[in-house]
């Protein structure tokens, strides 16, 4: 595997969702420390969404977005999802651990982050601040036949917490067409 094939691949990542999250304004409904009632979440009903061949349960609550540079969006009051579909021959045989051990390694905001594994799931889980506010992500691999996908579930630190079930409770509802 030639170097700048996968660095173009995966480099697309670059900042994973940070750049994502401040470009199409996701979080401004949320209270100037960057937190929002939690009840959006818990009231909501589930809503299955289908785009690219991925389907996925979140609630009625999420719409669609569009992020340049990731293949699916969708944003809540205080949450967001993004996702990257990457098919590339580069990427031929690797194991989930080896594409998100990949997409870490192109990071170098992530080099100290290690790829885990809970409920069936592969996951890394990071942190950025951006204008005082620091989010906390919980990034899900998945492969499906030569595709390889990256979805990225994103709050605030603040809600993470809260939040963080609920993202494992979205992943594990992931399906392929």
């Amino acid at each position: 595997m030639k170097p700048n094939q996968t660095t173009k691949l995966i480099g697309r990542c670059g900042a994973l969702a940070l750049a994502a999250i401040l470009s199409c304004g996701a979080f401004a409904s949320c209270g100037k420390d960057g937190t929002s009632s939690q009840s959006e979440q818990e009231t909501a009903s589930p809503k299955a969404f289908t785009d690219a061949g991925l389907t996925i349960t979140l609630t009625d609550s999420f719409k669609k977005t569009t992020v340049e540079g990731y293949t699916i969006g969708y944003e809540a009051t205080n949450v967001m999802l993004l996702g990257l579909k990457e098919n590339d021959s580069t990427l031929k045989g690797y194991t989930l651990d080896q594409y998100a051990k990949l997409v870490i390694s192109n990071n170098s905001t992530l080099q100290d982050k290690t790829v885990k594994h809970e409920d069936g799931l592969t996951y890394f889980e990071f942190e950025s601040t951006v204008d005082g506010v620091t989010y906390s992500y919980f990034a899900t691999v998945y492969q499906n036949g030569n595709d390889y996908w990256l979805l990225q579930f994103a709050s605030t630190k603040t809600q993470y917490s809260q939040m963080r079930p609920v993202f494992v409770k979205y992943a594990k509802t992931v399906t392929f067409s």
